[in-house]
Order: C-alpha cells, then structure tokens, then sequence
C-alpha cells in the first residue's frame, strides 16, 4: 500500500513548516520517471559488477524553489531492508522535468543483499523514497513484486 508522509523534524523556531505542496513520488526508472503502482512488477537487473539491482526514480513537486534537495532512497522486505540505501544531493535547477514541471530523479541503482535472484524473484518488497528539503521531510512508497523479466 502506497503511502504519503510528512514529517517535521525538530528545528530551529525560523524552520518553515512543511509545505502542504511539496510531495514526492517513487517510481521506476534508469534514464526517465515511470509511474508505478501497488502490485506492479519491478525488474530486478544483473549489474556489469555482478550484483542484483533496481533501477528507481523519484519526481518532486513544488521544490522548484528549493536551494538543496536530499533524496534517500531504500527497498524493504517484511524481514528489513533488502538493498543497500542511496542518498544523494540534488541541485533542483539541474534535473530534468516532467511535462507537469516536476523535478525528476532518475538512475537510483539500488543493489540487492541476495546471492542469487531466487532469493526475491516473486517476492514482494517496498521500494521508499525520502525527500528532505530543511528540516521537512516527505515520504512516499509502493508495495511491488520483484520480477527477473518486466513484461
């Protein structure tokens, strides 16, 4: 089940609230967004290293004002996480948009902690996104099924 949370960690009393505009999506993909939904398949890939990975993305909306974005992005299984979690910094002026004006954030390989892809093939697992923006931060995830080959 997909979920959209906002958080306002503890801060300086000038902080700004967090804006009821702002959000972020989790989604698929290596060079663009794709959307996706509960009960999608995610593809798991064989990296040129020899690792298992997914190919993730994020859109933000209403940070295009933003001077500094963080996106955290993590998978998880029932039993904890699964992949080794990325952060990165982002400038906001030089990622690409959507045809909506979103900011886009492609190309998050998240390498799975798995031997083999028997492990996760058929499984469930919960990518998340987390944007932090200040002290305010957004979450969203979806509920997918891990797939060897995405139709």
């Amino acid at each position: 089940m997909g979920c959209l949370l906002a958080l306002h960690a503890v801060g300086c009393a000038d902080d700004p609230a967090p804006s009821e505009d702002v959000r972020v999506e989790v989604g698929l993909g290596l060079e663009r967004f794709a959307p996706v939904a509960d009960g999608d398949p995610v593809e798991l890939v064989f990296g040129p290293q020899g690792g298992w990975h997914v190919d993730l993305a994020a859109r933000v909306y209403g940070a295009e004002d933003a001077e500094e974005i963080i996106l955290s992005f993590r998978v998880y299984q029932p039993d904890g996480q699964i992949a080794y979690p990325i952060k990165r910094l982002v400038d906001p002026e030089r990622a690409p948009r959507s045809e909506d004006g979103a900011l886009e954030y492609p190309g998050a390989q998240l390498v799975f902690a798995i031997m083999d892809p028997s492990e996760v093939v058929g499984e469930g697992c919960r990518p998340e996104v987390e944007l932090i923006i200040g002290p305010n931060v957004y979450v969203d995830d979806r509920d997918l099924i891990v797939v060897d080959d995405r139709p």
